[in-house]
């Protein structure tokens, strides 16, 4: 996931990776309540200030997105320059590449918190889920770390 957020902010801008991480939280509740894991009661005051909670972070995150993102339909404006049409298409490319990236890592670590939440329900110690979790993450990162290494001898 990790990786994914550094390539994106790559092609992409920390504010669009900020808003996306943001994010999380609020779709952690959408989906849990899609898949029943959250009940939704709207007369329970808790409830209720999960939904506002996830309303106003859904349109922070739209505002701060299309507040400081580049223009998407329009190119921008510049007198004195006039930018190529392939200029233009490569720079709304990466920033759609960008935001997949990060999309994805968001996605993905999201997926992750479900996933244990359902884990948790089968199987409640803790403690041990905990450190099967940190022993694959090693051997993940080890594996990336070593893959990473040979690509930079052979460059």
């Amino acid at each position: 996931m990790q990786n994914y957020v550094i390539i994106g902010v790559r092609y992409n801008s920390p504010t669009l990776a900020s808003a996306l991480a943001n994010l999380i939280p609020a779709f952690t509740f959408l989906l849990g309540v899609i898949f029943r894991m959250e009940k939704l009661e709207l007369k329970s005051s808790k409830s209720q200030i999960k939904v506002l909670g996830t309303l106003v972070s859904i349109s922070g995150a739209l505002v701060m997105t299309l507040y400081k993102g580049p223009p998407i339909l329009s190119p921008p404006i510049q007198p004195h320059l006039h930018p190529s049409p392939s200029t233009m298409l490569t720079t709304s490319k990466n920033w759609l590449i960008g935001g997949l990236f990060i999309a994805t890592a968001s996605l993905s670590l999201l997926a992750n918190i479900i996933g244990q939440v359902v884990v948790l329900k089968e199987y409640p110690l803790e403690i041990r889920l905990v450190s099967f979790y940190c022993l694959f993450r090693s051997i993940q990162s080890t594996l990336v770390t070593l893959t990473l290494k040979e690509t930079q001898t052979l460059v």
